[in-house]
């Protein structure tokens, strides 16, 4: 009977120890935000490059692993309403606008049915400057397709060197620029650079954005700030399921340094 008591009284420490860890391990879940910018192949890695081969199989271990994929809608509404989201949620970002995400990401994004967001800026449409970016045709088609179009600046100014001019013009006339021409409100902002401070964070909320998305920068880990929203940066150098399982756990921000906001 003693030992019947002993093993009983083990088992429910156990359970609670377990349950004490997995509660603990919920609340700091935090859905990862993945941040692309170049898809085209390269001969050398690149940080801010992804091969579209690499691209598809980061896709396919979305899908392949039952990852549930969410727009900035969902994510943004569920974070401002405090909900815990479950594990294998996840959400995709593109910035800069470059012509490679739609020629190679676009078709990617359609084959598994997945939404992302595209991070773009009018000033820069159609241009080309080392490399080509979209012009208004496909981003109109991206839209049309559920894509979010976002903004990253009218012309993708660190803000956080630029004045108080140049800060509220690259902030409100991008969102202008491309709810006139999307005929839809354009809710969410990415950083230039990842680059904020408290003051450019009020810019961006009182322009009329719902969130703000940046690098690994500032002090909030947790992601409960929606105008400081850190992302998760992938490139070729994630070539492995196990390196996408580790960045994606939803526990990444635990481990990760980040970087001072300016």
């Amino acid at each position: 009977m003693r030992i019947i008591k002993r093993t009983f009284f083990v088992f429910l420490i156990i359970g609670i120890l377990v349950w004490a860890a997995w509660q603990w391990l919920s609340a700091r879940y935090v859905v990862p935000v993945m941040m692309y910018h170049h898809v085209r192949d390269v001969e050398t890695i690149r940080a801010d490059t992804i091969s579209p081969e690499r691209f598809q199989m980061h896709m396919d271990f979305l899908n392949s692993r039952d990852y549930h994929v969410i727009g900035l809608d969902e994510l943004v509404a569920g974070i401002s309403a405090g909900k815990r989201f479950p594990f294998k949620t996840v959400a995709v970002t593109f910035d800069d606008g470059y012509q490679d995400n739609h020629e190679q990401a676009f078709a990617i994004l359609e084959q598994y049915q997945l939404p992302a967001a595209f991070f773009v800026s009018p000033a820069k449409f159609g241009r080309t400057e080392e490399f080509e970016f979209m012009d208004w045709p496909q981003i109109l088609e991206l839209s049309r397709a559920g894509m979010t179009i976002a903004c990253h600046g009218m012309q993708q100014l660190y803000l956080p060197d630029a004045d108080e001019v140049n800060q509220d013009y690259e902030i409100r006339e991008c969102k202008r620029v491309l709810e006139e021409r999307l005929g839809k409100s354009v809710d969410f902002y990415a950083y230039p650079v990842g680059g904020f401070n408290a003051a450019i964070k009020a810019k961006v909320k009182t322009a009329g954005y719902r969130a703000a998305f940046t690098t690994n920068r500032g002090t909030d880990r947790f992601n409960t700030d929606v105008y400081e929203l850190n992302r998760i940066r992938f490139s070729d150098r994630d070539n492995t399921w196990f390196i996408l399982w580790a960045k994606l756990n939803g526990f990444y921000n635990l481990f990760r340094s980040l970087k001072s906001s300016h």
